[in-house]
């Protein structure tokens, strides 16, 4: 043993030849249970427009550009694997509606959970053959519990939902922050729903949602009582049923009504004084939940209004998170998913390593004909993708012979001396000797040099890329291609 256990926890949870204790005994037996409660944070999501406003918008931008699976471009029949499971998370079903099919619209479902609660949980139903998921309602979790290496043992919805344990093995628990190896993580909401110690006077100080919705509660009583102010009325002499009487009257708000008595009334208005400076105070706590948020809502939520300015610069801010969660998503669903299915198709997920990949792929059309010639010479593409992919690049026909010729000349004024446009060959002085083109004479015995020369480098591609269409293999028809002398070794005298 490397030390001697102290305090109590450390005592009853000791093993001998373990250094280090996870997780102490009586959270083993008791459970953790998430702090704030997942519940709790769904209703500040709810309630509280500014982080509606900033979970939506995060996963939004997340979502926006779509994703894509991407194998080892090294590995023949990568692309075959790469449809295979596009095509899987297109069709995977987690829902009995009909509706409630695919994996885009799931990560909608998901993305917001991670932003409000932190984590988000998904039911395997068949984790032998994946082919359907579950929801499980993230504000139905009541505790996890683990053993003394950390490992997670059961997840616990409440007694009252459901009163067994969910094993963990048949579950996908996505967890964006997550914090001190707690099997739950923490989303944008947590930071403003946690009350803080006061280490002055001692005692808590409330949680900062809360001191933003009363500073709200009394701003809105402060405005109508502005518009609104109390009636104060005196009743000298009147007996407690009676008071009790007018007292319905007069509560507010007013009713409007008319009466007459005989009894000595006064009445004073309750008129509000000037109304204080609030400026720095309101200032200072829009600082905290632009902070809190990400400062996803600081060019969005200020201002006159909302601009594209400044969705433009509320989406550059919100990048930073957005990544952070696509880095997490990404993970998670290769590890979770793709890697599983592969296993269970006979597919080595460690041979094709299949990556989740947010934004669109590359575009196809960037690809050139030497990138063309190149896989076929290393054996990726077949003979038959070969040619297929050579006639549409560019609509080329290999039976057709490339021609290339020179420049048209420029037109120019009838009387006037030739005068290139931009990009062209300078043309013939006066007086000097002329050539078919009517160009400078050293500029045209260059052009046909390098016309030559250019001619002969075609002929010996179209050459090549026929004998690999005529069937000769990519070994045959690439043979002797930039073939260079091999350096010949010195021996030692």
């Amino acid at each position: 043993m490397s030390y001697s256990p102290t305090g109590l926890s450390d005592a009853i949870s000791f093993r001998s030849g373990q250094e280090s204790v996870v997780v102490p005994i009586y959270r083993q037996v008791a459970g953790e249970f998430p702090a704030p409660t997942f519940g709790y944070l769904r209703d500040i999501y709810l309630s509280d427009p500014d982080f509606y406003t900033a979970v939506n918008f995060v996963s939004n931008r997340a979502l926006s550009h779509g994703f894509h699976i991407e194998c080892d471009q090294n590995i023949p029949g990568h692309e075959d694997i790469e449809e295979f499971l596009q095509g899987w998370l297109d069709v995977i079903t987690w829902g009995s509606r009909v509706n409630e099919r695919g994996y885009g619209p799931l990560l909608r479902i998901i993305t917001r959970e991670m932003g409000w609660g932190g984590s988000s949980l998904l039911e395997l139903v068949d984790p032998d053959n994946i082919t359907k998921l579950a929801q499980v309602q993230l504000s139905s979790i009541w505790k996890f519990q683990r053993n003394d290496d950390g490992d997670l043992l059961a997840i616990w919805q409440y007694p009252q939902i459901n009163p067994r344990a969910l094993t963990p093995s048949r579950y996908l628990l996505y967890g964006w922050n997550t914090v001190d190896r707690n099997p739950w993580s923490a989303g944008l909401i947590q930071p403003v729903a946690m009350p803080k110690p006061n280490s002055i006077t001692g005692g808590w100080i409330p949680p900062l949602i809360n001191i933003k919705w009363q500073i709200e509660q009394d701003i809105g009583k402060r405005m109508h009582r502005y518009g609104a102010p109390h009636s104060i009325f005196g009743l000298k002499g009147i007996n407690e049923a009676d008071a009790t009487e007018i007292a319905e009257y007069l509560k507010q708000p007013d009713a409007d009504t008319s009466y007459l008595t005989d009894v000595d009334v006064t009445m004073e208005g309750d008129a509000p004084q000037g109304r204080m400076n609030f400026s720095a105070d309101l200032d200072y706590l829009s600082g905290r939940f632009q902070a809190a948020s990400g400062n996803v809502l600081t060019e969005m939520l200020t201002g006159k209004g909302f601009s594209y300015a400044s969705a433009v610069k509320a989406g550059s801010l919100a990048d930073e998170l957005v990544w952070d969660m696509q880095a997490v998503i990404k993970t998670d669903t290769e590890y979770g998913l793709l890697y599983p299915v592969c296993q269970q198709n006979d597919i080595d997920p460690y041979l094709f390593k299949p990556k989740f990949v947010f934004n669109i792929p590359d575009n196809p059309e960037e690809w050139t004909i030497a990138d063309l010639v190149t896989a076929a010479q290393n054996g990726i593409i077949s003979k038959a993708d070969f040619v297929r992919n050579a006639k549409e690049f560019g609509k080329w026909d290999l039976d057709d012979p490339i021609e290339v010729g020179p420049m048209p000349a420029s037109p120019n004024m009838p009387g006037a001396p030739p005068v290139q446009n931009p990009g062209q060959l300078p043309v013939s002085q006066p007086g000097q000797s002329t050539n078919p083109l009517g160009i400078d004479n050293t500029a045209y015995q260059n052009m046909m040099q390098v016309q030559g020369e250019t001619q002969r480098r075609l002929k010996d591609l179209t050459d090549k890329l026929e004998a690999i269409a005529a069937g000769g293999g990519a070994a045959s028809g690439v043979q002797g291609m930039n073939k260079l002398p091999k350096k010949r070794s010195k021996k030692a005298s």
